[in-house]
């Protein structure tokens, strides 16, 4: 009997970082966009969607991308909360496999080493520094399992940002904080990888540009792949077309 895969619930994680509100959401497919564009709307808000949504009533106005996050200059939950039980509960939609992995990450080689660029919401450049300074991670769930994936495939160690000293590290401050440009090995690397609502003792962070190298790893096949995509559950709504496995 094959064993039953754990799928990601989803959660809600919410951030106050220069002056903004963030709040995490899903990787939102068309039918959910709608869905909030229309919520907006029976609330009074006034509607321009172009990539993203963006709600404005009087002096609030809430952005929503389907990246899967929202911000606003002030707090989005009113606006935003009350409608995430109907957003979970829409069908996924189903997409080409490049395309959802195009929402995670992109793969390319480098002198004959893969090298890996993770897409992140808010965990990237300068929100990264607001969250290093102010010892906040907002890494979600789904991020955060497709970096312990592709760090598992890693064959050499992986350069990240670490709390705490190494062997071999560079001291940096952030904020008033200390961390460490650090190369951990592959299993200390997704051991300590800290993601939204989670801190331990020892913690590391993806780099700020979200880049890993990997070494010369034969990249994930397409089984590997399709069960990391399952495993996103309520993270991502969107599952690899049927139709494009049948034509392979």
């Amino acid at each position: 009997m094959p064993k039953r895969r754990t799928l990601l619930r989803f959660k809600v994680f919410q951030f106050h970082l220069g002056g903004r509100h963030y709040l995490l959401l899903p990787k939102l497919n068309s039918i959910q966009m709608r869905a909030f564009a229309r919520r907006f709307e029976t609330k009074g808000y006034s509607i321009n969607i172009g990539e993203a949504i963006t709600a404005r009533s009087g002096e609030s106005i809430v952005h929503v991308l389907p990246a899967g996050f929202c911000w606003s200059s002030s707090d989005p939950s009113d606006a935003v909360l009350p409608a995430i039980p109907d957003i979970l509960s829409f069908p996924k939609e189903a997409s080409p496999l490049r395309k959802i992995e195009s929402k995670f990450w992109k793969m390319a080689s480098a002198k004959g080493d893969a090298v890996v660029r993770l897409t992140r919401r808010i965990e990237a450049y300068s929100l990264w520094d607001k969250l290093r300074a102010s010892d906040q991670c907002g890494l979600s769930p789904d991020e955060h399992a497709v970096a312990r994936f592709m760090m598992g495939r890693a064959n050499r160690n992986c350069s990240v940002l670490t709390d705490y000293p190494t062997d071999v590290s560079v001291p940096k401050i952030l904020g008033r904080r200390r961390f460490f440009d650090s190369s951990l090995s592959p299993g200390e690397a997704i051991a300590t990888l800290r993601v939204a609502g989670g801190r331990d003792t020892r913690n590391s962070y993806l780099k700020r540009d979200g880049v890993m190298a990997l070494g010369s790893i034969t990249p994930p096949n397409r089984d590997d792949v399709l069960g990391l995509i399952e495993d996103l559950g309520e993270w991502c709504y969107f599952v690899p077309d049927q139709r494009e496995s049948s034509n392979c």
